[in-house]
């Protein structure tokens, strides 16, 4: 999945600005919202397990709990929100690298 073509990240409306949500762009789940509500490692490190929160969707009684399409979906948006943050996060640390041996 790819930002600002399947899904889009869109600041939480609540009080606190800290929350991000997501909207989804294609796929089954067109116009539903959903926030990723805790993200961790498992115990064993081999696998991310994550809790999601349904905001708004235009399919009635859409069940983040029971959607096993929805988790996929969400999930597939997570890994395309992580291996963007690494990409973003070493392209930083090569820069400050370039930076930092031309500076000598």
């Amino acid at each position: 999945m790819k930002q600002n073509i399947d899904y889009q990240l869109i600041p939480s409306e609540d009080d606190d600005k800290s929350w991000w949500h997501i909207r989804f762009l294609t796929g089954d789940f067109v116009e539903t919202v959903i926030q990723f509500d805790t993200v961790k490692v498992s115990d064993d490190g081999e696998f991310l397990k994550y809790n999601i929160h349904v905001v708004s969707s235009p399919i009635e009684d859409l069940d983040a709990d029971t959607n096993q399409d929805l988790q996929d979906a969400s999930g597939e948006v997570l890994m395309s929100l992580l291996e963007e943050a690494v990409a973003l996060m070493e392209q930083k640390n090569a820069e400050k690298n370039t930076n930092n041996g031309s500076a000598g």
